[in-house]
């Protein structure tokens, strides 16, 4: 008798999908995708203000440029997700991988390949103008070179990036799936 038991393998728990809720992911995830941009625009311009100007020349003019781009960004993140994403997670819904991990998989690998796409001039370290940048004193860029320290400053920025997709891709997913049979609200 115990080992029929051991034999029976539980069934794997099916996860659907309806539209109203995908749609809600996906403003969802632009909303987020463009507060973090927003973020990260106003946390650069604060630590780069005079400190001379003060908090309140931060709050008088970089605050409401953050929050400015942060909707701008939204727009094309969403715009992102429909067009980019969204073809790779249909694969991924109709080969019937719908884990959370399918999805922070996908955020993750896509957010951080286009971040580290635009950090090196499309992958190649090469730019079309003459451009040099330094950060600091170290160089960046350089005869329209990127050097070893842009390199490594795009990885670790794809990184980050790869982690915030990932953050992306796992609450899209926890919006947009459920169990079989459970109900929702949508």
């Amino acid at each position: 008798m115990n080992d029929e038991r051991s034999k029976i393998t539980p069934a794997k728990t099916e996860r659907n999908l309806t539209v109203p809720r995908v749609v809600v992911a996906l403003f969802v995830g632009a909303a987020i995708g463009g507060a973090l941009w927003g973020f990260g625009y106003g946390w650069g311009l604060y630590h780069s203000t005079n400190p001379s100007h003060g908090h309140n020349y931060f709050l008088k003019y970089g605050l409401l440029n953050s929050l400015w781009i942060g909707l701008f960004a939204a727009v094309f993140w969403l715009i992102g997700l429909v067009v980019i994403a969204g073809p790779f997670w249909i694969i991924l819904h109709e080969s019937r991988k719908r884990e959370i991990w399918h999805a922070a998989l996908l955020g993750a690998g896509l957010l951080g390949l286009l971040i580290l796409g635009l950090s090196t001039g499309g992958f190649d370290g090469e730019s079309n103008s003459t451009n040099s940048m330094k950060s600091g004193q170290v160089w960046i860029w350089q005869d329209s070179q990127l050097t070893a320290e842009g390199w490594k400053r795009a990885f670790k920025s794809s990184g980050l990036a790869g982690l915030l997709g990932t953050m992306i891709g796992g609450i899209m997913w926890k919006i947009s799936y459920r169990k079989t049979g459970a109900s929702s609200n949508l």
